[in-house]
Order: C-alpha cells, then structure tokens, then sequence
C-alpha cells in the first residue's frame, strides 16, 4: 500500500526545484501551477490512505455477521484466585 509513495515522492521533488526568474507576473504563475500540481499529488495520497483505512476497517463486517466488544477489568480480575490462574 505504502509502496506507491516511491513512484509519487520524486514527482513533490522535481516540481520544487527553483523557478527560473523571467518576471514577476510568469514566476508567480508558475509558483500557482507548481503549488496546485502539489496539492493535486498530496490529495491523491490522502484519499489512498482514507481508501486503505476504509477498506481495512469494512473487510471484518463483511467476513462476519457480528462482532462482540468485551471489556474486562484485569485489576479485579486479578483478586479472584480463579481468573488470576487463567491470566
């Protein structure tokens, strides 16, 4: 999953190096474009990770039909001499 940065990273790279300096009006068009390609790169990735997290989060609902959350209580658990052997 985290793989994809390798191919994404040297593209952040490239599009931050120094403008050349024609003139004020092209450099900051050029700084907009450069900023916006980055947004565009950076976005891409959030929504790979959203993605990932969704899909790993949805894959157990869907394996199972129900899932159970239990909680114990180790400190009290502890004083009972028979759930302290099976701790």
């Amino acid at each position: 999953m985290f793989l994809l940065h390798k191919h994404i990273m040297p593209m952040v790279v490239t599009i931050f190096k120094p403008l050349p300096q024609f003139h004020q009006t092209m450099w900051l068009y050029h700084r907009e474009k450069a900023r916006k390609k980055v947004a565009r790169i950076h976005a891409r990735i959030a929504d790979r990770r959203r993605d990932f997290l969704h899909k790993l989060s949805t894959r157990p609902i869907r394996e199972n039909q129900t899932i159970c959350v239990e909680t114990l209580e180790v400190k009290h658990m502890i004083k009972n001499h028979r759930f302290a052997s099976a701790l």
